[in-house]
């Protein structure tokens, strides 16, 4: 499952954000993305060779390898796009493993907290294609 939120940052900008979060089955995917250096959540990170398509749906890449397809694409809330344009076509990517966050909670933003830092992430500043 993932979604498409903004984040409210200290200088008044909304920052784009795509979180993925990995079914229960996936037990592999943030080690990988650990060992190509993505970072935990909360940690500034770019890798190199990362890229996230949209399309109908969207897939993480990282040098040519895809670590996450998702055959959704979700509405984006207002403002995502703009967002995405001044940050010159870059998101924050976070992978989270499953039972960390539910993006359906009331409690979200205090979720959201409780992920710094958390082993069972992976967050990287990445390029988006939009085809």
């Amino acid at each position: 499952m993932f979604a498409k939120a903004l984040i409210p940052s200290a200088n008044g900008l909304s920052l784009p954000l795509v979180i993925a979060v990995l079914p229960a089955t996936d037990k592999t995917t943030v080690d990988a993305l650990h060992s190509v250096g993505w970072k935990t959540y909360g940690n500034e990170c770019k890798v190199p060779g990362a890229q996230l398509t949209i399309t109908d749906g969207f897939v993480l890449s990282v040098n040519g390898l895809d670590f996450i397809k998702d055959s959704v694409n979700p509405a984006a809330p207002a403002g995502w796009w703009d967002a995405v344009s001044k940050m010159n076509d870059h998101v924050l990517a976070l992978v989270v493993g499953s039972g960390h966050i539910d993006l359906q909670s009331p409690q979200l933003a205090a979720e959201f907290a409780e992920l710094v830092d958390n082993q069972d992430t992976a967050f990287s500043l990445v390029p988006l294609v939009h085809q």
